[in-house]
């Protein structure tokens, strides 16, 4: 799964995350080709407090993370989907650390 650890100096709202693996096999797709998996997502609440932060777990299939298996070169998206309904944060949202484990 992926932990995202987030600020925003905003107190009050909800932020929606998209995240993408994409598995950069030796010899396989050129990165100048993308071929991220499906989007998996998530909503983050802000803290109540301005400048604190706020993280957001998100976990994925095998598939899901398009295989990539302890060892693999990968490439990793990270996108706020603003324009999404549940994102309610009318303020930035900074990734401030991406936490990822098996």
């Amino acid at each position: 799964g992926a932990t995202l650890t987030m600020l925003s100096v905003r107190h009050t709202g909800a932020a929606r995350w998209d995240v993408q693996w994409e598995r950069l096999a030796p010899g396989g797709t050129s990165i100048a080709n993308d071929s991220f998996a499906a989007a998996q997502s998530a909503t983050t609440t802000v803290n109540g407090n301005a400048n604190v932060v706020t993280r957001t777990s998100i976990t994925f299939t095998q598939a899901q993370a398009d295989a990539v298996a302890a060892g693999d070169a990968f490439r990793l998206r990270v996108i706020r989907d603003a324009n999404h309904a549940d994102d309610t944060l009318a303020a930035d949202a900074l990734v401030l650390r991406l936490k990822v484990r098996q």
